[in-house]
């Protein structure tokens, strides 16, 4: 609201006023005493006309008072809105991983057994030592394989020579063992092997150890 507006609505209505009661009051006469004129009064619809006047002015005052009120509210209210931070963004969920099955969970919860590959080790030779060298092997376990073992059944031959198991290198039966017990059974297991000189991956399925079964029998 603006006060001046008010102000002069209010200014006006008094001299209104004072100029509607100005002919009813007396002057003073030259001996500074109150005189007493003798005014006639105004006819009664000039008096009408002139309170309708001032009551339709602050009417109109008043309206454009109100008008200009709302104005002022709107345009407070689109400001308030355009400065109302948003609201934030929900972050979008992260995807949840695949989780293992029970059934899968159950079965690596289980005891494994220990794996086994089938293979008999036989004392390296001059010329398998050489070959070892040339490959950048310091050892490895020349292979007897055991017929119908999983070795047999993944392709390797007699005098294959074992240099890894798993990315590990291995020089001896004592090695290898403990390495593929723990690797378990039924799992595939990549082992590499030199044959007549050149170096062969293959992967064997390994089976339970012979003395896990004959326990289990008993």
């Amino acid at each position: 609201m603006k006060r001046p507006l008010i102000v002069s609505t209010l200014t006006l209505f008094a001299a209104a006023s004072a100029f509607a009661g100005e002919e009813l009051r007396g002057g003073q006469d030259d001996s500074g005493k109150h005189a007493t004129a003798m005014v006639s009064p105004r006819p009664a619809p000039q008096d009408s006309a002139l309170e309708e006047r001032i009551g339709k002015l602050i009417q109109e005052r008043m309206s454009a008072l109100r008008e200009e009120l709302l104005k002022t509210v709107r345009e407070a209210l689109k400001s308030a809105a355009k400065k109302a931070p948003e609201p934030p963004k929900k972050e979008p969920e992260a995807k949840k991983k695949d989780e293992p099955k029970k059934d899968d969970q159950k079965a690596d919860d289980a005891p494994r057994k220990r794996g086994y590959m089938g293979i008999q080790a036989q004392e390296l030779d001059e010329d398998d030592e050489e070959v070892l060298e040339k490959n950048g092997y310091e050892g490895g376990i020349k292979a007897t394989v055991e017929p119908d073992s999983p070795a047999e059944k993944a392709g390797m031959e007699d005098d294959d020579i074992v240099v890894e198991f798993e990315g590990k290198k291995v020089t001896s039966v004592q090695e290898l063992a403990p390495l593929v017990q723990r690797h378990g059974a039924g799992r595939e297991a990549k082992v590499v092997i030199l044959r007549n000189g050149k170096k062969k991956d293959i992967k064997i399925k390994l089976g339970p150890h012979p003395q896990d079964e004959e326990e289990e029998e008993e």
